[in-house]
């Protein structure tokens, strides 16, 4: 029971994180199922990629959620988007391939050295001068080569690293919160695919899991997502946007330490 009231409380807050800035909730859902896979008895090797593919596969009903939302008020740019999604789907393939065969223990290292190093460059990244140029679409595109790269390897939407991307290119804070919850969906999908194809190839023996799937968990993070994530829009229009940004980064450096502490793995050794 308390593993299921766990699930829950974690979809609530992903879900009003995704649509507070447009994660897609993977920092949060990640750590706390490789939490609760432990406290469960499940494999070790199989903790970690379990947790990435289940977020990923909750990410696609929340972010699905939040673009709704964030289209009906005007927050996403879809000319950002067309250049954007082709190198995330090049960079997610290449990330979900490294993904199969990638040890644990790198894919816990990977998510809070990822973590970390985005939070301290929303931190301390100044603002950009007015009469900065316009950032390419061929640079929107390679950068969304990275987003799918890391995200699939990480088991986030990508909004952690595509955001402050279009902050520094002076995208207004709201639109790239909203862009970003959009680029997230192929990003999930496809990664949703893979874990659950990896993991049925792979033959893991979890039960109630399809591959690298966690059925109950999906279903309890989904359900309270669902019901989170238009309050979490509704909250971005009512802050200013230095507190979103302020909120952005507090998110990724408690998650990263918890994460750290909780996987005993110190930064000292990556």
């Amino acid at each position: 029971m308390m593993i299921l009231a766990t699930y829950i409380v974690t979809g609530a807050l992903a879900g009003f994180l995704a649509g507070l800035l447009g994660i897609g909730g993977g920092l949060i859902v990640v750590p706390v199922l490789v939490v609760s896979f432990t406290m469960q008895g499940f494999a070790p090797d199989v903790i970690m990629p379990l947790a990435v593919g289940t977020s990923l596969a909750t990410i696609v009903v929340t972010s699905s959620i939040s673009i709704r939302a964030h289209h009906a008020r005007g927050n996403i740019d879809w000319r950002i988007f067309k250049p954007t999604a082709p190198g995330i789907f090049v960079g997610a393939v290449l990330g979900l391939t490294l993904s199969a065969t990638a040890p644990t223990q790198l894919m816990q290292i990977a998510f809070v050295v990822y973590a970390s190093f985005v939070a301290l460059n929303l931190l301390t990244t100044p603002e950009m001068p007015a009469a900065r140029r316009a950032v390419s679409g061929a640079a929107f595109a390679a950068a969304g080569s990275v987003v799918g790269f890391v995200s699939m390897l990480v088991g986030v939407a990508g909004a952690s690293l595509s955001v402050p991307f279009m902050l520094w290119s002076k995208v207004p804070a709201r639109l790239a919160m909203g862009t970003s919850a959009a680029l997230g969906l192929p990003i999930a999908v496809l990664g949703t695919l893979g874990y659950a194809t990896t993991g049925a190839m792979k033959g893991v023996a979890v039960p109630d899991a399809v591959g690298y799937i966690y059925v109950p968990a999906f279903i309890a993070i989904v359900l309270a997502g669902t019901v989170a994530a238009p309050l979490g829009v509704r909250m971005a229009h009512l802050l200013h946007v230095d507190v979103l940004k302020k909120i952005f980064a507090a998110v990724l450096i408690l998650t990263a330490t918890r994460m750290l502490l909780e996987l005993n793995v110190s930064l000292l050794h990556v």
